[in-house]
């Protein structure tokens, strides 16, 4: 278990800043390399390299699985991405027969060269590094999952579980990832017309289709509620406990205030299994 957390821990810390975007496919001068020469690279020798990087790493960890010092936890970290940043290097410059594979590749490798610097700009126990840790490790695990799924990344025995359980996570980051674009897009162009019902009361409403793939449960929205300058007067609160694919639901919210201007704010939300 000790294993599986510290492994998890100095994985993941190499994928900080994926999200930012890809580097350049460019040399340090900013001009393309010569590729007349290169050899293309297989999918099945890009997988074998970031396979051996894997293990190389997953190797220091286990050398410092034990330690409890935090300065010991912090040079095996740094030691581990080390050695799968040296490993992986050669793909750097490498050209691919997948540009797709090229990518994912690259983001991985540029994320690693990034790691470096996340792990000494932040202390080992500060919340600004259990932040990066965490969304390190699902983009970094997302990653090693598009390899896996779709270029047959493997490595051996010994740590097939250890890759599982980057992959497993990698998973739920890319099915909540869907989730999450499938939702904000179902309310993107929503617009709720307000209804006086008199007595200084009004209800909010808008009839939405889910058009996605996907069924949701407990969809909680908050209306924040503007007045003609823009200022925000107050908010009404909206629920559908089912959403069916397919489905058109009215969502209603209630208040007092005769808003000029009603903003919706996803506020949470479940995918139905």
């Amino acid at each position: 278990m000790r294993k599986g957390i510290l492994a998890g821990i100095v994985s993941v810390v190499a994928a900080v800043l994926v999200c930012l975007g890809l580097s350049a496919c460019a040399d340090t001068n900013g001009k393309s390399g010569d590729s007349a020469n290169q050899e293309v690279v297989s999918k099945e020798e890009a997988m074998k390299v970031i396979s051996a990087g894997l293990e190389k790493r997953w190797a220091i960890n286990d050398q410092y699985d034990s330690a409890t010092d935090q300065d010991a936890i912090v040079e095996g970290l740094k030691k581990a991405i080390q050695a799968e940043i040296d490993n992986d290097s050669q793909l750097k410059s490498a050209k691919f027969d997948d540009s797709k594979l090229q990518e994912t590749v690259l983001s991985y490798l540029n994320c690693l060269d990034d790691s470096m610097k996340e792990i000494k700009e932040h202390g080992y126990d500060t919340q600004e590094y259990y932040d990066a840790w965490t969304e390190a490790y699902n983009s970094r695990s997302a990653l090693l999952k598009t390899m896996k799924d779709d270029y047959g990344l493997t490595v051996s025995k010994n740590y097939e579980s250890t890759l599982d359980e980057l992959v497993a996570n990698g998973n739920d980051v890319q099915a909540n990832d869907k989730a999450e674009k499938a939702i904000n897009g179902l309310f993107a162009n929503v617009k709720f017309e307000q209804t006086d019902d008199g007595y200084g009361n009004y209800t909010y409403s808008a009839t939405v289709k889910n058009t996605s793939d996907l069924s949701f449960e407990n969809v909680s929205l908050v209306l924040g509620l503007y007045d003609s300058d823009g200022v925000r007067q107050g908010e009404s609160y909206v629920s559908a406990n089912t959403w069916a694919a397919g489905e058109t639901v009215k969502f209603e919210g209630y208040g007092t205030i005769n808003a000029a201007q009603i903003k919706v704010e996803i506020n949470y939300y479940e995918v139905a299994k």
